[in-house]
Order: C-alpha cells, then sequence, then structure tokens
C-alpha cells in the first residue's frame, strides 16, 4: 500500500498547484492532481518522459484560505483512490507505475498556496 497526504491551502482565485507521487528516481513516471479553484476542477494525470495525459477531471467546489487535506492510496493491485477532505474524487485501476511511490513532485503554477503538513508512506506489496 502506499498513501500520499497533502494539506494544502489556496489563498486566491487564481491559484494552481500541481502535485502527486512518482517511482523511481526520475519525477517523470507517475501522476499528478492539478487543482484549479477558478475552474473548481481537478484533473488526474499519468505522466512520463513523453509529457502527461489526462485520466480524469472533475468539478468540486475548492474553498479559499481553508486547509484542504488531500489523500492518494495505491494498492498492490494498481487501484487507486483519491480523495479531497473526506470525499472521494477518483478510483481509478492502473498498472502503470507498480513500484513503490518514491517522492512527491509539487509545482506552484500561480497564485499563492501554503503547503501545511505532507506525508509520503510505503509498504512493500
Amino acid at each position: 500500500m502506499n498513501r500520499v497526504q497533502v494539506k494544502l491551502t489556496i489563498q486566491s482565485n487564481d491559484g494552481q498547484v500541481e502535485f502527486g507521487p512518482f517511482s523511481g528516481e526520475q519525477q517523470n513516471q507517475g501522476y499528478q492532481l492539478l487543482v484549479s479553484p477558478a475552474q473548481n476542477q481537478i484533473e488526474l494525470s499519468r505522466i512520463n518522459s513523453r509529457g502527461s495525459s489526462v485520466i480524469e477531471s472533475k468539478k468540486v467546489s475548492i474553498s479559499l484560505n481553508q486547509v484542504h487535506v488531500f489523500e492518494w492510496l495505491r494498492d498492490a493491485s494498481g487501484m487507486m483512490t483519491i480523495a479531497m477532505d473526506g470525499e472521494q474524487l477518483f478510483q481509478i485501476s492502473d498498472r502503470r507505475y507498480m513500484e513503490n511511490f518514491s517522492g512527491i513532485m509539487m509545482q506552484n503554477l500561480s497564485g499563492s498556496i501554503i503547503l501545511n503538513e505532507l506525508k509520503l508512506a510505503a509498504k512493500k506489496n
């Protein structure tokens, strides 16, 4: 089981942040969430050395100046569950990257964002 927990606060409506786990030593093999409050949207993408592709997207209300808790779980079979503030956003099965998560990539694309807490846990499958 792999688990990522990110607690962050977006302070401006034009703020955009993307983050997600990667496998191995390269940050170009993994997944990313793009959080866009102005569009009330969150996108889940798979990334590799050739770029990224959106797997799913969802319209959600993202409150400003409030801590949001994102939780990302992946089991040994490749089933991933991603939630925001306890509400499930996505549940998909993807066996592309089956190694344990080895790190987190995070990028502030615009606006002001506070990273309140970050946890990454990996257990042998």
